[in-house]
């Protein structure tokens, strides 16, 4: 799947904001719109986030967010041994691009966070990789931040358009 990496790139968390913020706000009334209200079950094995028996979507496994100590964790510093790797490479990615050009954001492997910064680590990946919207998936003690790829939701129509 081609990705905006190669894309001129941005020096910033504020220029990588700028550039896809909106689009992730509109991606995200369209996964709304197709989720609903609908519960969440993650199969790490499969790669797929589900919300009920039909809407079954590949993830990416960004990190997590521990509401405990309220830090973030970027998959590629403690993700669950059992994570087969292919579900952390947008997590690597957004890893070698904050290295690369030195956004603390992407490259620093733990921090203090909010849900703010839940959000912007979202919208900057899904951006960044053409992904379908991303997901605050809460499992009690912490929440799991996940980009998802799907047709059903890159299609559903706008015709609302102050979007």
């Amino acid at each position: 799947m081609p990705t905006a990496l190669d894309a001129t790139p941005a020096q910033t968390e504020q220029e990588l904001l700028e550039r896809y913020a909106a689009l992730a706000y509109d991606r995200q009334t369209d996964l709304a719109e197709v989720i609903g209200d609908k519960d969440w079950n993650a199969d790490m094995d499969a790669g797929t986030i589900s919300f009920g028996p039909d809407l079954v979507f590949p993830l990416q496994a960004l990190g997590t967010f521990s509401h405990v100590s309220e830090t973030w964790r970027w998959a590629w510093v403690g993700a669950d041994p059992n994570w087969p790797a292919r579900l952390l490479s947008q997590a690597g990615q957004l890893r070698a691009y904050g290295e690369q050009h030195g956004i603390e954001l992407l490259s620093v492997g733990e921090f203090d966070a909010t849900a703010q910064d839940l959000h912007a680590i979202g919208a900057i990946a899904s951006g960044l990789f053409g992904a379908s919207g991303y997901y605050l998936a809460n499992y009690g003690q912490g929440t799991l931040v996940l980009t998802l790829q799907s047709e059903l939701i890159d299609q559903v129509p706008k015709n609302d358009f102050a979007r």
